[in-house]
């Protein structure tokens, strides 16, 4: 209402009387006060704050002002952080080809003789595709909620709105962890490209094991140097280093305070008051600058408390027994339930002590619930613990298993994803050698150079599609169809198996 209203509605006072806790409309409202608008306006004026109404009681709900009240309580695209750093370029097809060369020839000598034949060389290609995938999410909206404004606007559009941020959310976490080799109709994300190519030709230096402890200078100096050694440009200031919003928060944490809250009196002094404490938002390294980047999507997943349509059901069975004896397996490594320098280093029950699984089963429409917890087993130096569930393989069944791992009764940590085993076996197994600690982060240095770096191949940016109307609502689908690729993998780098102990901990004393 602008103030020539306001002052129209003041002016029907004399036509208005009252009448037993109402009021009573004397004649229609005129001078540019609608009908409809005054209503409204009484509503709110004759509802009483000593008798307010319930959603359960059969009364109304008193409004308590005439503003729009819809408040977001979940992530804004501002959170939506690689998706909108990342180059998008056009596919044309379903399979997007292109070429990597991966040397120039292989190591020998340039010296020659003036009569001799040089020595033969050749370079070496790869000729490589992806493939375009589809990503969808379907939203309703019914006919009472589009007529009745209770949200503000028109509920339709909210809907789209909402459809779109949610299919971006889930675009931003795949981007990092999705695998193809665990969801068939998925493609590969940053951290799938990066491992799958340093295993196959021999990058594995861009492969950081931070070994359960938080980040660290020398995990990025490392890392960058890998990149370096890889013919990577750093310096190209294109580079960014992706990170839980608790792994950055825990690095800024390492600084002394000589360091971190030294008093600067232009910067800090703010209308007479001191502010200390310099975020640690970047690192110089030897070879280039490197920006860090919290995003909240690459925090843990934690088990849905509610069932998801399609998902597969509950996995059964689930059991877990002691091994006194670690693997064997020369390609399992060391593994790490032993006594560290410093029980606060590695967290709660990180050295051994009772320990309890429980799986969830996934399939590419989620994961089913948490299934019941193990009995309780102790573990120490040394010993493993193998983890035994029924497989899920009536319909929907189960492409591969999330376990979760408790320590000392705390919360359930993400351990490992299995894939389904197939075959005719009804149960399946995986042994914990602790080389993974649970709730480990990663953290993803991405190169940004469209050229050579992280980019988006999309044969259909976001859309719309309208669905079939099965009841009174009008259905419809946001979609994209593409896939992410890194040109030259060996020029980004993943930290991974980064522990933040804690939380609040941090190895240097902060007074």
């Amino acid at each position: 209402m602008n103030a020539e209203q306001i002052a129209n509605a003041q002016a029907l006072s004399k036509s208005l009387r009252m009448d037993s806790g109402g009021l009573m409309m004397g004649d229609y409202v005129t001078g540019g006060l609608t009908n409809e608008t005054f209503n409204r306006l009484q509503k709110a004026l004759v509802a009483s704050p000593s008798t307010p109404g319930g959603p359960g009681d059969g009364s109304s709900l008193i409004p308590q002002s005439l503003a729009r009240t819809l408040k977001n309580v979940t992530f804004k695209l501002n959170k939506v952080k690689l998706w909108r750093a990342i180059a998008k370029q056009d596919a044309y097809a379903m399979e997007e080809e292109y070429d990597q060369i991966t040397q120039y020839g292989v190591r020998g000598g340039i010296f020659t003789s003036a009569m001799a034949t040089p020595q033969g060389n050749d370079s070496t290609f790869d000729r490589l595709q992806v493939r375009m995938t589809y990503m969808a999410t379907a939203y309703a909206t019914d006919i009472a909620i589009m007529a009745t404004e209770v949200i503000g606007g028109s509920a339709e559009a909210l809907q789209i709105n909402d459809a779109t941020r949610y299919l971006l959310g889930g675009v931003e976490r795949q981007l990092f962890y999705a695998d193809s080799t665990l969801i068939p109709s998925a493609f590969n994300g940053v951290k799938s490209i990066i491992k799958g190519f340093a295993q196959s030709k021999g990058f594995t230096n861009v492969i950081i094991n931070a070994q359960a402890s938080g980040i660290s200078v020398d995990h990025l100096e490392n890392a960058l140097q890998a990149i370096q050694d890889n013919s990577g440009d750093p310096e190209n200031g294109l580079y960014a280093a992706y990170m839980a919003p608790r792994v950055q928060s825990y690095f800024t944490k390492t600084y002394a305070p000589a360091q971190r809250t030294e008093i600067n009196q232009t910067q800090l002094i703010r209308d007479g008051r001191l502010w200390v404490g310099t975020p640690v938002d970047g690192y110089n390294s030897t070879y280039g600058p490197l920006g860090m980047v919290n995003d909240i999507f690459l925090n843990h997943d934690v088990p849905v408390s509610n069932p998801i349509q399609g998902a597969p059901a509950t996995p059964t069975g689930v059991s877990a027994a002691l091994n006194t004896t670690s693997s064997e397996d020369p390609n399992i490594g060391t593994s790490m339930w032993q006594t560290p320098d410093s029980a606060q280093d590695y967290g709660v029950g990180y050295n051994g002590g009772p320990v309890t699984y429980a799986i969830e089963a996934v399939n590419a429409a989620g994961p089913s619930l948490l299934s019941g917890a193990t009995t309780t087993v102790t573990v120490g130096a040394g010993e493993s613990v193998t983890v035994t569930w029924a497989r899920v393989t009536s319909q929907p069944s189960a492409n591969y298993y999330q376990i979760y791992r408790s320590m000392n009764g705390g919360a359930w940590q993400p351990v490992a994803r299995v894939a389904d085993s197939g075959g005719s076996s009804l149960t399946q197994s995986w042994t914990d050698e602790n080389i993974t600690v649970a709730g480990a982060y990663d953290v993803f240095i991405i190169n940004h150079d469209a050229e050579e770096g992280l980019v988006f191949k999309q044969l259909l940016p976001f859309f719309k599609w309208p669905l079939p109307i099965p009841t009174l609502a009008r259905y419809f689908a946001v979609a994209l169809l593409g896939a992410p690729l890194i040109y030259v993998p060996s020029r980004c780098a993943v930290i991974e198996n980064i522990q933040v102990p804690g939380g609040i901990a941090a190895p240097v004393q902060l007074s």
